[in-house]
């Protein structure tokens, strides 16, 4: 069974001192996980996947951005499935807890890109979205009025005809900023751009690229005294291709097109961000092939040089108890973890009474061609009221959880 699917998304939200990176992936059967590194821990070590959403079915394709609502802020997430765009929203803490679904659109197709831009006090949502029907499709959130509602949705760029992918942002053109956006049809890339007003007239399309395919990401960077436009897209030929913006040079030209990763060979979906690791601060990748995901890097200089991939895995866990004629057993399956390798699974398994009230230990296990194993803990305890088992990939160090 695929694990993942869709295109991950990738932010350095304002949790934690450093920042943690906070991450969501369509799960291959229904819903999303989420998982978070910690960075201001030793070995930054990936959170056991969260799933949710399993009641809207399969997922297409997200969005996700940290906003100014909530302390330190809520993470706002839209997700198609189908031709439906569903909005949910975690709040900052002490529930975490992801609210949601609420349909906010239909006639969808592609991945949507929401932003909460400088226009309005509190600072509007934006979206887009590519239209079914072909085009692209915007629509905005007034957050300072009741009730924040949504605009009526507005459709252009229907001369390019069927749109496959994009990417949006806010930059520091203009004031408060023009959007910034890159659409992919088929395997060109076109770039269009809308003024801050009072015009707010979408501009493009301008053919940038071709040879392109999956879901590219635009960020305006730290580097340059402007800031940068540095763009990845995943090639139709195999990898990775970069490309960047010199928003200090006369005409605004955009660098040759540089390819990597081509041992990975098709890449289907990709996230990117610029972190405060580095100085001004590394380009963050994680690429989906297939159901796999994978971790780059690329440092801020002088050498700017792509580190990865590193495999990331997204493992579940299920418990049930069985009884055989050797006794009482608790008995694991686990999915999704690295192939021909190994696990170790820690284990609690607890009773409401005394005297013994837990029985605990470690093991391991190998993994098949698969990524899967199974394993049988045998039940020492004369009644159990739970058990909570924690399984670490020793491959990429990530980790499961499953209680029961």
């Amino acid at each position: 069974m695929s694990h993942v699917s869709g295109n991950p998304v990738l932010v350095q939200s304002r949790f934690g001192r450093k920042g943690n990176f906070e991450l969501l992936v369509p799960a291959g059967a229904a819903g999303l996980h989420f998982l978070w590194r910690n960075n201001d821990a030793s070995g930054l070590p990936w959170s056991a996947p969260f799933t949710f959403a399993q009641n809207v079915g399969r997922v297409d394709a997200i969005t996700m951005i940290q906003s100014n609502f909530g302390s330190p802020g809520n993470l706002e997430l839209i997700a198609r499935s189908g031709d439906r765009l569903n909005f949910f929203w975690r709040d900052s803490g002490p529930a975490f807890r992801w609210n949601g679904p609420f349909q906010i659109a239909s006639g969808a197709s592609g991945n949507p890109v929401l932003v909460q831009s400088r226009f309005g006090g509190k600072g509007n949502f934006e979206l887009l979205y590519p239209s079914a029907a072909g085009g692209i499709t915007f629509m905005w959130r007034n957050n300072d009025a009741s009730g924040l509602p949504w605009s009526a949705p507005f459709t252009f760029a229907q001369n390019v005809g069927r749109v496959d992918a994009i990417t949006m942002i806010q930059s520091n053109f203009g004031s408060p900023g023009n959007l910034e956006l890159i659409a992919r049809s088929g395997d060109r890339l076109n770039f269009f751009w809308r003024d801050s007003g009072p015009a707010f007239r979408w501009n493009g399309p301008f053919q940038i690229a071709s040879g392109a395919s999956g879901n590219p990401v635009l960020v305006q960077s730290r580097f340059g005294g402007k800031g940068n436009f540095e763009l990845l897209y995943p090639s139709a030929a195999g990898g990775i291709t970069f490309m960047w913006r010199n928003n200090d040079a006369s005409g605004l030209p955009w660098s040759a097109p540089f390819t990597f990763a081509q041992n990975m060979g098709r890449v289907d979906a990709i996230t990117m961000i610029q972190s405060n690791f580095g100085s001004p601060g590394n380009l963050e990748l994680i690429a989906r092939s297939g159901d796999r995901l994978n971790f780059f890097w690329r440092d801020s200089g002088p050498a700017f040089r792509w580190n990865g991939p590193s495999r990331m895995v997204i493992g579940s866990a299920s418990l049930r108890a069985i009884q055989t004629a050797s006794g009482r057993f608790i008995h694991i399956d686990g999915t999704g973890f690295s192939e021909n390798s190994s696990v170790k699974i820690a284990y609690d398994i607890f009773t409401n009474g005394g005297p013994t009230t837990h029985q605990t230990g470690e093991r391991s296990d190998s993994t098949d061609a698969g990524g899967s194993f199974t394993e049988d803990i045998k039940v020492n305890l004369s009644s159990v009221s739970g058990v909570r088992v924690n399984v670490t990939d020793d491959r990429t160090h990530m980790r499961a959880e499953a209680a029961l």
